[in-house]
């Protein structure tokens, strides 16, 4: 059963709408193909490489799984990785292409990760360079709430990776700035990547909230993402 998508960068040739389809497809000296499922070229052309498991993660996890090959579609987008030689295009694609596979999928934005978040040890990949992760999923959420609406090229406007970081960070910086919600802010960063998990929630102290009524608000607030992007 899929549950989710790796995105990835080729880190090959400087030109080209897709050079390296062959390398993806057929595989290296050192792995065999196919090394990934779909490929994404400089002109925002999406290519099919492989169905089935694909050689694309390795050693990694992510919501819960591990070893993605067999769980996560992977994604292998046309970049050399050391500039951030993105096309206008591929900008515009990209997230479009995770919420279409997430949307058959039936999973959330959170089941996209890209192979530096998910590759085991952590900082053993960087790919897909040059992307704010964070806001990337939260363009693919914004797609999600009416995906048949949003993802088809024609459609809405996708919201700029620029304006979903803005959004993103007046949420954080509104959260930040709460004391009263504790364990349960510290999970929901942690779910974005910006801080380590607490092991458990702690007893809360007499007069606080309970677990769950911090859990509420702090969805209430995350919810105002979307709500701000769909004005």
């Amino acid at each position: 059963m899929l549950e989710g998508v790796v995105g990835h960068h080729t880190a090959d040739g400087p030109t080209g709408e897709y050079p390296s389809l062959k390398v993806v497809r057929d595989g290296r000296a050192d792995l065999a193909g196919p090394l990934c499922n779909l490929g994404l070229g400089r002109s925002g052309t999406v290519y099919v490489i492989a169905a089935g498991q694909a050689w694309h993660a390795g050693a990694s996890a992510w919501s819960g799984f591990t070893d993605l090959n067999d769980e996560f579609l992977g994604i292998e987008a046309e970049s050399c990785g050391t500039k951030d030689d993105w096309t206008p295009a591929q900008r515009d694609a990209y997230p479009r292409l995770v919420a279409s596979c997430l949307y058959y999928m039936s999973r959330s934005a959170g089941r996209f990760c890209g192979h530096k978040e998910c590759a085991l040890p952590t900082g053993r990949k960087i790919d897909p360079a040059f992307w704010d992760l964070i806001a990337f999923r939260t363009q693919v959420g914004y797609l999600l709430a009416d995906p048949l609406t949003r993802i088809p090229k024609g459609g809405e406007e996708l919201p700029s990776i620029d304006d979903v970081r803005a959004v993103v960070r007046e949420e954080l910086a509104i959260i930040a700035r709460r004391d009263d919600i504790g364990w349960a802010r510290s999970q929901v960063l942690a779910a974005l990547g910006i801080a380590k998990p607490s092991a458990a929630p702690p007893s809360p102290p007499s007069g606080t909230k309970p677990v769950q009524q911090q859990l509420d608000e702090i969805h209430d607030m995350l919810s105002g993402i979307v709500a701000q992007l769909s004005k």
